[in-house]
């Protein structure tokens, strides 16, 4: 079953005053390649990272991962825009799409397996999404029959009222890290200087 990751990587980093948050190290590398590389050892295919702010700077950070772009010229516009792009650029061969936010450094291999695993054990059918304490969190994987109702959205309207208004399996997780994207410096200070957090 052909899943497809779209990495979403357009916005800007308005609480981030200094650069580009997904340009700031975590583990060794820019916040963005940690991501990019979690989807791609999680096998994942393809993986199409949206680009908007900063695109080339982005490009050029990791140049040296099996990745495809697509921009978003519209990102100012808000999330949604970026994910209309991404899914527009999935073929037709595509069973589902998991929608990851470029800012999640902390989602680990393990956890996208389960989320496909499960994705798989409903046929490919089920919206999947995971929870930590009952909060809702990120990715979530769609199946291809939602594409078109994705591609509907608009501004800063994100996909939760397909979520909550379709057939969707929740996943119980034990980790923080569907929860936690990183918005501020203090949200990046947090992770790089707490043991609790793990990087995977």
């Amino acid at each position: 079953m052909k899943i497809a990751a779209i990495i979403l990587a357009a916005g800007g980093s308005r609480r981030m005053t200094e650069k580009n948050k997904l340009l700031e190290e975590v583990n060794g590398r820019p916040m963005i390649a940690q991501v990019i590389s979690t989807a791609l050892s999680s096998h994942l295919d393809p993986v199409i990272v949206v680009l908007g702010y900063e695109a080339n700077k982005i490009r050029h950070s990791i140049s040296d991962l099996n990745y495809t772009h697509v921009l978003n010229s519209n990102w100012e516009k808000g999330m949604s825009t970026s994910i209309v792009v991404g899914i527009s650029a999935l073929d037709k061969n595509c069973a589902g799409a998991m929608i990851i936010l470029g800012d999640m450094p902390l989602i680990t291999v393990d956890e996208l397996k389960l989320f496909i695993e499960k994705f798989e054990s409903y046929h490919g059918d089920k919206i999947i999404y995971p929870v930590f304490n009952k909060i809702q969190g990120n990715p979530v994987i769609f199946p291809s029959k939602y594409f078109n109702k994705l591609k509907d959205l608009s501004g800063d309207q994100g996909a939760k009222a397909i979520i909550n208004k379709h057939n969707s399996i929740e996943i119980e997780i034990g980790s923080e890290s569907v929860l936690i994207d990183i918005d501020t410096k203090e949200d990046l200070n947090l992770i790089k200087h707490n043991s609790e957090y793990v990087i995977a």
